[in-house]
Formats: structure tokens, C-alpha cells, sequence
């Protein structure tokens, strides 16, 4: 099956290149390619040759690349299920007479799915005859190519089993019109009908009382040819055959059908002559009681009688039946009605004009062959055939608010409801916050109930204002009182500099915790101090782009407090004494910056009294391009290049400190009383000229951290273009 879908997908790509290559640089196509491909069908179960009983599941697949429209299954040439629609959708659920949404019949048989699909139905041999049996299944996509399985030859093997009891009523319900229509001069009522083991019989009820009964014209069975295709189906006033000769075993018509057929099978019967009926002898007395001896031979002018009478009686095909059966089945036909044309539905044409104006309350309830009935939801409408011209409108709509009360504190996702309510009908309402336009409703009723969630978290902390207007179909507009709510989630926000301050420690000052300042690219002559902040600060651009001079001040970045914990990432840092220090127990967290020209400003990177953990950076020219001291944290996948010192740990340092996968340049000392570690590398980096991005070269691709992985998922390069957080 793969196989065949993956010849199929390149069948389908072939052609579409071929059509796309025909085209010159200058030429546009005017229509959207044509889909040629029939589905792929392909049974699944029962193997060919199976000898079936009972209830067997079917199963097939259908496979095609533009799309299923529909699908559907032939038992001997005719549609399974003689008029009901047979396969399920894919999820197991809907009805057997899947139609397609907008409920008008395209002459398939299922609803629209997806490219490929396994269909499953269930099919009751029990109701049919022991023999072989040719299965066949059919697809149609969206394009309205038909597909077909290769034939499927069973053999229905029941015995004398009889079918299973019928317990279960039909399934009635309403398609048309809509619950709460309001309806004028002739209007079709749709009844869809379902049950397993045939339908026999409709009843319409209006307001209580019995409008029309309706007996379906589908779920004949039955192979006898004996007598004619008329009101043959059994159940109560004899259902419409539709089979063309074939009768129900166990048929049950009213009396005057059944002394009709009687009468003219009793008529045909009587022409053989009581003699030797059985091999062409003349002269001999029959024994035959009634029925025709399969291989009799009679003399030619017994033959001629009998021919003569069942021709008379008996034309299966082009229906001509005797006066007394015709008048007889006459006389059990339902009151004239539209019923029946898409089967599985019920039609009925109500002239709303006979009734008077008014609300009408329509019930249908259905019988099946077991005498099971089911009962529809009911059907309110309304019947409005002389409608009187309106009053002047000079009304408003009237709004009332519900909920949330006025003044309250708001935070997270919050439902905001309110009524609107004219007396001839609303057009449309607007909802508006802080005086803006935010929400808009469009409708044609007298009564709407308005919802509206409100994301609260995507707003900033404070006081909101409410109003709403309504407009009727006569453009008269009301307005509701003015609704203030205060909103308080203390949820994280981006502060934009320069957008939002000019400079960033302005931003940083104006921060709560878990905000996030976002710098644009620029240089920034100013020393940070954070202090007790919980923040994520970052450039826009990343480090090549942006700067921090920390003029006037001891450090480029100054993280301070016990409760501080900082994320900073994506800077050039330069300061007078440090790059980026982190005192008082705080934590930083650095990630893809550059530290440099701090040679006489002493130290790139200080931890020294607070963790820091150090993620692909760069220190370019340092005393010490990292000082470690009563501190924990880590140094991973980082760049120490033309330093005093590149790693200095202090000898009172106490806590651990794990680094390692570093690379060490061209400096004086790379290690003071430490050593190297695992994956440290001390080559030449290869910076591409001007810059700090690797050449293609460069011994730092792909050696950091075996852990930390690129944006790509391969392993992290060493230096401020590796990591995920790299720009």
C-alpha cells in the first residue's frame, strides 16, 4: 500500500512539473492546475474468497493526493443497502447516510475527508440470501474523479439462521427548516430517517394532530419474481417496492392487496390442465397442487393458456398489473405528497398559506419493519404570510451590562457580558476600551447576548474604561454608562529602548520583576547598576551591534542583592574597573556578549561575590578575563583571547566553579591557579577580519560543550555566534 501512495505522490509531482515547465518567465497562469488522477481504492478486509456470516465489518482505503470528496460501496452492482448511504466517517461516528453539509445530494455518497482514509462499515449478511456475492468500492476526490477497487468475490454462508431481532426504533430528525424559522407561502419540511432494518412508515404531526403518513420508497429485498413490482414491501399499508419484481419474504400487505394477488395467482395457476403435467404425455391426472414442476413439458395448448394468463398477470418490467390488483393498490396509496426524492429523507410540501398566522409546533414519528417507533425533536416555526408595515422606529437599543461588576479588579482571562435588547432589531454593536474601537457584533435580532473574553494579561497593569453602543436597523443608537475595572496581573513586560526610555537605566529603574528590557542597536554611554531586580536584559541585534560604555562608572554592568538574578545577552560591554560583575550574592547570567578593552580597566568577567554562569562569550583584552572568587556558577564554550590572565581563580575561592571547552589566544597566562579542563582548545580562533564570527576553518566550530547544542541542533561552536541564544 505505501508502495502504490508513493508512486501515486510521484506520478502526481511529475506531472505537476511538466505543467509548471511549460510555462515561459513572461507567461502567468490563468487556471489553477486540473487534477486528472482517479483515487487509489484498495479493499482491506475480508480476503477474497471468504465465506462470510453473520455481521462482517467491511474495510477499505482510499488514497488520493487533492483530496476525498466522497466514497461509497456496490454489493451485486447495486449501492449497499439499497437506498441507504454505507460508509462511516473516519472517526467511527456520524450516520450511515452520510450526506454532504450543505444537505443537498451529489450523486455520491459520503462526506468530504482528507487525502487518504480508511472506510469502515458493518454489513449484516443475516438479511440476505446464501450465494456469492461481488463487492465493489468506489471514490470520488475533489475534482470529481471516480476511483474503483478491484472486485472482492465473497461467499455468504448464514444457513437457516434467522436475522437477529429488531430492537431498535429509527432514527428520526429535522433538516429543514431551522428551529425558530419564520416561514411564509409554500416551504419544504425535511425529514432525514434512519434504521438499520428499513423504515416503514412516517407520520407528520401538527400541533398535536396527524397531518400526512408517508410510507418511504426504499429497503426492498427479496428475489421472487412471482409477483409484480407494485406496493409489495412489507410492514403496515404495504411500502412502495422499488425493486422492480423482487418481493420481501415476509411481506404483509393490507387485505385488499393481498385477496388482489391472490385472485391473479389463482387465476394463472388454474389454466394448467388437471392432467399428466410432467413429461408430455397426454392423458394422465395431475398431482401437482399448485405449484409449477420446474422441468415440466406440456402440450402446446396448455402452454398457450398458461403463458397467456401469467402474461396477463404477471409483466414485472413494464408494470402492467390486472384492473383488480391496480385498483386494489390504488386504494393504498398515501395522500398525494413530495416524499422520497433523496432517499434517507422525507419530504413534505407545506402551503402555510391554508393555516393561519401563528407559531405551529411539527412532530414526525417513524416505524420500522418490527413495529419500533422513533419520535423527532420537535420543530418550532413560525407562520407569518401577512406581515403589517412596521411603526415608526425612534427607539434605541437599550444595553444592560452583566458581568464583571463595575470597579472590579480584573486579571487573567476574563468573560465580559451584556444584553442588548430593541424592539424591531439590532444591527450592530461596538465595544470600546479607553475610548478605541475594540469589539464589533453584526446581527438582525430584537435580543442579543453579548460575550466577550477578555485577555487581560496581554495588557499593561492599570485602569480601563468600558463603553458600549448599539445601533437598530433605524440607525437610533444607544449607549451604555461609561464601566471602569482596574487590571492587576503583574505580568512580565517588554520595555523597548529607546522607544519606551531613552536610556537604559531608565528602563531598568522602571522594571518589575520577570520584566524584560530590550535595547535597539546603538552605543549606550552609560554604566548599569542593577540592584535587587529580577529581569532579562537584551540587545535586539546582538553584540557587533550594540554597546555599553560604562563611562563615570566602575563597571559595565553592576548586578547587586541577594535577590537579584539577571539574564543579560547579546552586548559589547566596556568598563572602568569590570565588564560585568556580580556582588552581594546576586546571580547574572551571560550569554553571547563580548567583553573587551578592559586591560587597564582590570577584569572582563568578575564573579565575586555572586554566581555567575558564562555561556559563549568573548573577553578581547583584559587584565584578568575572568576573576573567580567566593562565587559558584560556569564558564562554558567561551573565548579568552590577548589577556593578562585568561582564568583567574583566587586562592580564597570556596565554591566550585565548572567551566571547560573554552578556547585560550595569544595571552600572557591562560590559567592562574587553576588548570585547564575538559575540551579547552589553545589555537588561534580564525575571527573572520573586523569581527568576532569564526572562519570556516576555525578550530571552535562544533567542539563546545557536547551538551549545549546550536539553534540547529548540531553541537555548539565556541564563541558568541554559538548556542541557542545566539543571534
Amino acid at each position: 500500500m505505501n508502495s502504490f501512495k508513493t508512486m501515486f505522490k510521484i506520478i502526481g509531482l511529475l506531472l505537476t512539473g511538466f505543467l509548471l515547465l511549460t510555462c515561459t518567465e513572461d507567461q502567468t497562469p490563468t487556471e489553477p492546475l486540473i487534477d486528472y488522477i482517479s483515487p487509489m481504492v484498495e479493499w482491506l478486509y475480508p480476503p477474497g474468497g471468504s465465506e462470510l456470516s453473520g455481521v462482517v465489518e467491511l474495510r477499505f482505503s482510499v488514497y488520493d493526493e487533492g483530496g476525498i470528496d466522497s466514497a461509497c460501496v456496490y454489493i451485486n452492482g447495486s449501492l449497499f443497502g439499497e437506498g441507504r448511504h454505507s460508509c462511516l466517517p473516519p472517526n467511527g461516528e456520524g450516520r450511515h447516510s452520510c450526506m454532504p453539509s450543505d444537505n443537498k445530494w451529489d450523486g455520491h455518497s459520503c462526506l468530504s475527508f482528507c487525502t487518504d482514509t480508511l472506510f469502515t462499515l458493518s454489513w449484516n449478511t443475516l438479511y440476505d440470501e446464501d450465494g456469492v456475492y461481488i463487492l465493489e468500492a468506489r471514490a470520488w476526490d475533489e475534482a470529481g474523479n471516480l476511483g474503483t477497487s478491484p472486485s472482492l468475490v465473497v461467499n455468504v454462508r448464514n444457513g437457516d439462521e434467522p436475522p437477529p431481532e429488531d430492537r431498535l426504533p429509527p432514527d428520526v430528525w429535522w433538516t429543514a427548516p431551522d428551529p425558530g424559522s419564520t416561514l411564509a407561502d409554500t416551504v419544504r419540511l425535511r425529514l432525514g430517517i434512519f434504521d438499520e432494518c428499513g423504515v416503514d412508515s412516517v407520520l407528520l404531526l401538527k400541533n398535536g394532530a396527524a397531518v400526512v403518513t408517508i410510507i418511504p420508497p426504499y429497503y426492498c429485498r427479496g428475489s421472487s419474481t412471482t409477483i409484480p413490482p407494485y406496493y409489495c414491501r412489507g410492514g403496515q399499508r404495504g411500502g412502495r417496492s422499488t425493486c422492480a419484481g423482487k418481493v420481501t419474504s415476509n411481506a404483509r400487505y393490507d387485505k385488499p392487496v393481498q385477496q388482489a394477488v391472490q385472485a391473479t395467482l389463482t387465476q394463472a395457476v388454474q389454466a394448467i390442465p388437471p392432467y399428466y403435467c410432467g413429461g408430455g404425455q397426454r392423458g394422465g391426472r395431475s398431482s401437482w397442487t399448485g405449484e409449477l414442476t420446474p422441468n415440466a413439458t406440456y402440450d402446446r395448448p396448455a402452454q398457450q393458456a398458461v403463458q397467456a394468463t401469467l402474461m396477463q398477470a404477471v409483466q414485472a418490467n413494464r408494470a402492467m398489473y390486472d384492473k383488480p390488483v391496480q385498483q386494489a393498490v390504488q386504494a393504498t396509496r398515501p395522500p398525494s405528497i413530495e416524499g422520497g426524492d433523496v432517499e434517507g429523507y422525507v419530504d413534505y410540501l407545506w402551503d402555510t398559506r391554508t393555516d393561519s398566522d401563528g407559531v405551529y409546533v411539527w412532530e414526525a414519528r417513524a416505524w420500522d419493519d418490527s413495529g419500533n417507533m422513533g419520535t423527532s425533536p420537535a420543530l418550532l416555526v413560525r407562520v407569518k404570510n401577512n406581515p403589517e408595515p412596521p411603526p415608526e422606529d425612534n427607539s434605541p437599543p437599550v444595553i444592560s451590562w452583566l458581568l464583571p461588576e463595575p470597579g472590579d479588579t480584573l486579571e487573567g482571562t476574563v468573560e465580559l457580558r451584556f444584553q442588548v435588547l430593541d424592539d424591531v432589531g439590532v444591527d450592530s454593536v461596538k465595544v470600546y476600551l479607553n475610548g478605541r474601537e475594540w469589539q464589533k457584533f453584526m446581527d438582525n435580532g430584537q435580543y442579543l447576548d453579548c460575550h466577550v473574553n477578555w485577555i487581560t494579561c496581554e495588557y499593561p497593569d492599570g485602569n480601563y474604561i468600558i463603553q458600549i453602543k448599539a445601533w437598530d436597523c433605524s440607525q437610533n443608537v444607544g449607549m451604555s454608562e461609561v464601566i471602569w475595572f482596574h487590571v492587576w496581573n503583574n505580568c512580565p513586560r517588554v520595555i523597548w529602548v529607546p522607544d519606551d526610555y531613552e536610556k537604559i537605566q531608565d528602563a531598568i529603574n522602571a522594571s518589575e520583576d520577570g520584566d524584560t528590557v530590550r535595547v535597539r542597536s546603538g552605543t549606550y554611554l552609560e554604566g548599569l547598576r542593577i540592584i535587587y531586580k529580577r529581569l532579562w536584559l537584551e540587545s535586539e541585534d546582538g553584540p557587533e551591534e550594540t554597546f555599553i560604555v560604562g563611562t563615570g562608572y566602575s563597571e559595565g554592568i553592576d548586578v547587586k542583592g541577594e535577590l537579584a538574578y539577571v539574564t543579560v545577552r547579546g552586548f559589547t560591554v566596556s568598563g572602568d574597573w569590570n565588564g560585568i560583575g556580580s556582588n552581594e550574592r546576586s546571580t547574572v547570567v551571560i550569554y553571547n556578549c563580548i567583553i573587551k578593552d578592559n586591560f587597564q580597566r582590570i577584569n572582563g568577567i568578575a564573579m565575586l561575590n555572586g554566581d555567575a554562569y558564562v555561556y559563549n562569550c568573548v573577553v578581547d583584552g583584559a587584565e584578568r578575563g575572568a576573576l573567580v572568587g567566593y562565587v559558584g556558577g560556569c564558564i562554558f564554550n567561551s573565548i579568552f583571547v590577548n589577556c593578562t590572565i585568561g582564568y583567574y581563580r583566587t586562592a580564597a575561592c570556596e565554591y566550585w566553579v565548572d567551566y571547560g571547552w573554552n578556547l585560550f589566544w595569544n595571552n600572557q597566562q591562560d590559567y592562574s591557579n587553576e588548570e585547564s579542563h575538559e575540551g579547552d582548545i589553545f589555537e588561534n580562533p580564525h575571527f573572520i577580519q573586523g569581527g568576532y564570527r569564526l572562519q570556516e576553518d576555525s578550530p571552535a566550530i562544533d567542539q563546545g560543550n557536547p551538551v549545549l547544542l546550536d539553534k540547529d541542533g548540531s553541537r555548539s561552536d565556541i564563541g558568541i555566534y554559538g548556542g541557542l541564544y545566539a543571534y
